[in-house]
């Protein structure tokens, strides 16, 4: 086992939380439109089926997308802290502003 350089270690402390951040953005985001997407919007027939249904499509979109951010993110950092700070506080930043958008109804 290797200790990291002290330079390595502070890039890895910095970016842990910007990181967790756009991640878990990125997981609420994505949740959020396949549960929207698979939800019917009509009234008549079984509506827990397909309750059921657009849960389970979220759910399984967001541990696809978790999994899959959090190894894009780590070959990032590997290569590039300072790119991969600059893409986590780019998305997170980015999923915020569409999220005040959304909850002021202009998109």
């Amino acid at each position: 086992m290797t200790i990291p350089s002290a330079g390595e270690a502070e890039a890895r402390v910095v970016l842990t939380e910007p990181v967790l951040l756009a991640r878990i953005s990125l997981v609420v985001a994505a949740f959020q439109l396949i549960f929207e997407t698979y939800l019917p919007i009509d009234k008549a027939g079984d509506r827990s089926a397909a309750l059921a249904a657009a849960l389970g499509a979220a759910l399984l979109g967001a541990a696809v997308l978790w999994w899959t951010s959090g190894k894009a993110f780590s070959w990032l950092a590997a290569r590039s802290p300072s790119a991969a700070l600059r893409t986590a506080w780019g998305l997170f930043l980015l999923l915020g502003a569409v999220f005040l958008l959304w909850c002021f109804r202009m998109i």
